[in-house]
């Protein structure tokens, strides 16, 4: 389970980078995007069972956004990820192949100086080695600051409602507080740098070990 955990997770820290500054003169009303991406993650464990492994993920994002006024937008996020196996999270060796995540942002901008705004999504993962899969939703909010081409990015939120194929007596995480910190740098319009930090723990429905995540 700690696999699936990192899955989710891993999407709902990687699933909110696509806002930008208000809209500026001559954009359309309506726009989009598409990106990949590859990374890594670190997932530990403590108490009855302790231990940690890392995962190497890659996967791609689409997405779209309308302006709803000069100030506020609403953008809209759909996202799949898959990661390497089989790892040692589990006897049987298996780990969490892929992730699919859908939501979005509800959000305010002044132009220039700052972003606030809500986001909400539903997130689900499978193994491809077994018959196993989970889903969760999840809500935070966010906020940008903007300084000359330097973009300061915030997000904090929950997880929560994790169900699983398992059943009742196998030990799944049930909930999760996350945090992310995503600077960016912008070298042109279309160019930018970007710092992705976050960092999640969760709570299982057995027992009393603590699941922590850091990417």
């Amino acid at each position: 389970m700690k696999a699936k955990f990192a899955a989710v997770l891993s999407g709902a820290l990687l699933a909110f980078a696509g806002a930008a500054q208000a809209q500026p003169a001559g954009v359309p009303e309506v726009s989009g995007s598409l990106s990949v991406f590859v990374g890594g993650t670190f997932l530990q464990q403590s108490g009855c069972c302790a231990s940690s492994e890392s995962i190497f993920s890659f996967g791609g994002a689409g997405r779209g956004n309308v302006w709803l006024g000069s100030n506020f937008s609403l953008q809209l996020d759909v996202i799949g990820e898959g990661s390497t196996g089989p790892t040692k999270f589990d006897s049987a060796g298996n780990s969490a192949k892929v992730l699919g995540l859908g939501g979005g942002h509800l959000s305010y901008r002044m132009p220039s100086q700052f972003l606030v705004g809500a986001f909400g999504a539903f997130v689900a993962n499978s193994v491809a080695d077994d018959e196993d899969a989970t889903s969760s939703g999840l809500f935070g909010i966010e906020g940008q600051y903007y300084l000359g081409d330097l973009t300061l990015y915030a997000q904090t939120g929950l997880l929560f409602g994790m169900t699983s194929d398992n059943g009742p007596d196998v030990a799944q995480p049930q909930s999760a507080f996350f945090v992310r910190f995503n600077p960016r740098y912008f070298l042109t319009d279309n160019d930018r740098l970007a710092l992705d930090v976050g960092y999640a723990g969760g709570t299982q429905n057995r027992g009393s070990g603590h699941l922590s995540y850091l990417t």
